[in-house]
């Protein structure tokens, strides 16, 4: 059974948690207090979706992200999409801040560049507590 992901993580900044799900109503938005203090994101998967106009809005994070991170100009953003199926999993996104990208990667170690950006450390299994099947978002 794969598994798949798209989102974001952040530093957390008052009034974050309510734009965001305000702004991607198809998602779960929450203040994290583990692997770190901060303010995560997660779409709902599009098979979830009931429309094709949702499953654009849904799929328009990747672009609006950048843009709506002016609204927090103080704040590193982390995008992530993971893609997992057997144990094994990839990951690609991107690191914006007040309207700016300013790192994208992909491939091997993506994750643990990618989060590093917001100060968290992973393992070399890469292992990050909200990728786990069983986590409360």
């Amino acid at each position: 059974m794969g598994y798949q992901f798209r989102g974001f993580f952040a530093e957390f900044a008052d009034g974050l948690v309510e734009s965001a799900a305000q702004q991607w109503p198809m998602s779960r938005a929450r203040v994290l207090d583990e692997p770190f203090y901060g303010v995560g994101l997660r779409l709902y998967e599009p098979d979830d979706m009931k429309t094709e106009e949702e499953i654009e809005k849904l799929l328009s994070l990747e672009d609006e992200l950048p843009s709506w991170t002016k609204n927090f100009p103080e704040t590193t953003v982390v995008y992530i999409y993971a893609d997992c199926f057997g144990g094994h999993c990839e990951y690609e996104g991107f690191v914006c801040k007040n309207g700016e990208k300013l790192f994208v990667k992909s491939g091997d170690k993506a994750l643990t560049r990618l989060l590093s950006h917001l100060g968290i450390k992973l393992n070399d299994k890469e292992f990050f507590g909200p990728f786990e099947r069983s986590y409360r978002w």
